[in-house]
């Protein structure tokens, strides 16, 4: 039986699955659980060890990092689908998570 804190959280990563390659505020993402965003964070905290933002940030790079196998894709493409607008931004995210420069990480995949 899922604790209602669960199912929260649940609700929550379901919601940026379907919605990460949209900018989503946290705002939004408390609103569509029916949460106070302050009661969202903590939950977070608590149950993910990091915060809401976090979460969606290692979601766009995880799926990020997945696309690189997809040749036809640029690394512009996959940026922007995954919900960063701006390349350089993204690019430092995925380093700080990869250790590596999306170009080098995805010539290693290949």
């Amino acid at each position: 039986e899922y604790s209602s804190s669960e199912q929260y959280i649940e609700k929550a990563k379901n919601y940026v699955k379907q919605h990460y390659s949209y900018n989503i505020t946290i705002q939004e993402l408390a609103a569509h659980i029916g949460l106070d965003r302050t009661y969202l964070y903590r939950l977070f905290r608590e149950k993910l060890n990091k915060s809401p933002s976090e979460y969606i940030n290692d979601y766009r790079l995880k799926k990020a990092a997945e696309m690189m196998a997809n040749e036809q894709l640029t690394l512009s493409n996959i940026a922007l689908s995954t919900g960063f607008y701006d390349y350089s931004y993204f690019s430092k995210q995925f380093i700080k998570k990869y250790h590596k420069a999306p170009g080098i990480y995805r010539k290693e995949m290949m």
